[in-house]
């Protein structure tokens, strides 16, 4: 009786394992790529931006402890016995019953009693089916996360640049204006006085709204605006 139990214990936490870390694998794929294609579109501020990544972080560590620490500390013999007897209905006279009296003998219970018991509850058990008690059906959360994780990720595919990246997950960290704008004709020395054209243009994303504005500053001078 203890073996089939064990047995039926390993598949109950592996059930809950697997419902509970694919809930957490999928979703967080599909918050990702929203708040990557609002940063593309909206250029979020780092204030924004380091709100979603708290939020983030704290809203998957409450769901990893509702749906998979929780339970786990929560399951007992009682809970998977109770699964068990739903699932097999002519075992509910014997299952619960047996088990108490095989680990905790009553001293209101003969021993004659007890052992003819626990020797028809084996007997019950031997003749259940040899089955998983506990197969890993996808819920509907698993399932629109997977679809939602599928669509985010083909998302991520097209918005995945390493300045992006670090925009959410360390908005502390802003990357360099470099990366977002390329400059000609760079680093250059020109004769006084001599003309010289410079352009200069978004290439990283996010792109912001404003346009780029050149200032110039001589030595010992202030900025001014160009154009």
């Amino acid at each position: 009786m203890k073996e089939r139990a064990a047995r039926w214990r390993g598949e109950f936490v592996r059930l809950l394992l697997l419902e509970g870390c694919a809930r957490l694998a999928c979703w967080p794929v599909a918050a990702a790529a929203a708040v990557l294609a609002l940063d593309r579109l909206l250029a979020l501020p780092m204030a924004w931006r380091l709100v979603l990544l708290v939020l983030g972080a704290a809203g998957w560590a409450c769901a990893a402890a509702v749906l998979v620490i929780a339970p786990l500390l929560r399951l007992d013999w009682g809970v998977v016995l109770s699964a068990a007897e739903a699932r097999y209905p002519s075992m509910r006279p014997y299952l619960k019953s047996a088990w108490d009296l095989a680990g905790r003998p009553s001293p209101h219970t003969s021993e004659d009693l007890r052992r003819a018991h626990l020797v028809e509850a084996q007997a019950r058990l031997s003749g259940l089916p040899a089955e998983n008690l506990f197969p890993w059906r996808p819920s509907g959360w698993v399932k629109t996360g997977a679809a939602a994780a599928l669509l985010g990720g083909a998302l991520i595919a097209s918005l995945s640049e390493p300045a992006a990246w670090q925009r959410m997950l360390a908005p502390w960290n802003d990357p360099p204006l470099e990366s977002f704008v390329a400059v000609s004709p760079g680093d250059r020395v020109c004769e006084w006085g001599k003309s010289v054209a410079i352009e200069a243009r978004w290439t990283g994303r996010p792109r912001p709204a404003d346009d780029l504005r050149l200032w110039l500053r001589g030595q010992g001078l202030s900025w001014r605006r160009m154009g």
